[in-house]
């Protein structure tokens, strides 16, 4: 494959703080490896990764059954995805609207009843206080999302139909790994674990990878081995949430970079500010938020 040069209008953010770092030289060495299946993730329908199948394996074959809740449209756009289909299933979980920060209304589904009869997948990952860790002496970090991870495990044929849920008046399941279900991290980062096998300097959090490096021809040569298996394995990323070759990064609340890791700005100012606890609950609030 030809190596193609990458300019900073690139839809993938190029670390560009140092102005040797991406020199005339060294620039068309950001991306001389599957640059099309980059570019592609633009505009790719999510794909299904062959490294991992979500199951779903209760005590009993029946499913829960469970109230129904009106839900959204936005089912709708599910559907032509591909994530979801209409079923005819005898059981179904019941959907919450739950309101983000930008009142945008999102669909969740209550698996609580489905999670009781699920057997335990005791798949860990990487304790976030494990993750930085030896990167104190690292130069050149990349950061890598997965676009929409979830949705790129399908769900084992079998299990389809426990999934079932109906948001208005026709019953859906999902054909993709859906949120809320006990064991959908640990099938995500059994698979992610997989495809980083035996591979150095890159770390995993959910559908996050982070790359790390004290030279730069080693960090070109990992960036080509994980882009090469990402392609092989069907995975998608999202370009506009990825960095390439920086000297700093922002990764899980922690800014890391020129030999040094601290915690980001914003962080800090909500401990800083943090209310004085007054009931055990405030108290359990505020620890998490400290170990955070």
């Amino acid at each position: 494959m030809p190596e193609i040069k990458v300019s900073y209008t690139s839809p993938c953010r190029l670390g560009c703080d140092d102005a040797e770092q991406f020199s005339p030289l060294a620039r068309p060495q950001v991306l001389p490896f599957h640059l099309e299946y980059f570019m592609a993730s633009m505009t790719a329908d999510l794909q299904l990764q062959s490294l991992s199948q979500h199951l779903c394996s209760p005590e009993g074959e029946e499913g829960a059954r469970s109230r129904l809740f009106a839900g959204c449209g936005r089912v709708v756009s599910f559907s032509c995805l591909g994530v979801i289909r209409k079923s005819s299933y005898p059981f179904a979980s019941p959907v919450v609207v739950v309101k983000k920060k930008d009142s945008a209304n999102r669909v969740c589904i209550d698996y609580r009843r489905l999670n009781k009869l699920t057997i335990f997948d005791p798949q860990r990952g990487t304790p976030p206080a494990d993750i930085f860790q030896g990167m104190e002496k690292d130069q050149y970090f990349s950061k890598i999302d997965l676009s929409k991870g979830y949705w790129q495990i399908p769900v084992r044929k079998e299990d389809i139909p426990k999934k079932a849920f109906m948001p208005m008046d026709c019953l859906y399941e999902f054909l993709r790994m859906p949120f809320g279900m006990m064991n959908s991290g640990a099938t995500l980062t059994r698979a992610v674990k997989k495809l980083l096998c035996e591979m150095h300097n890159v770390i995993d959090y959910i559908d996050d990878l982070l790359i790390h490096t004290e030279t730069w021809e080693p960090h070109v040569k990992t960036l080509s081995e994980l882009f090469k298996r990402l392609q092989e394995a069907n995975f998608t990323v999202r370009p506009v949430k990825c960095l390439l070759g920086s000297r700093t990064v922002d990764f899980l609340g922690h800014s890391l970079g020129r030999g040094a890791i601290g915690l980001l700005d914003e962080n800090l100012e909500k401990v800083r500010n943090a209310p004085r606890s007054k009931t055990k609950r405030e108290v359990r609030a505020v620890l998490i938020l400290v170990c955070y």
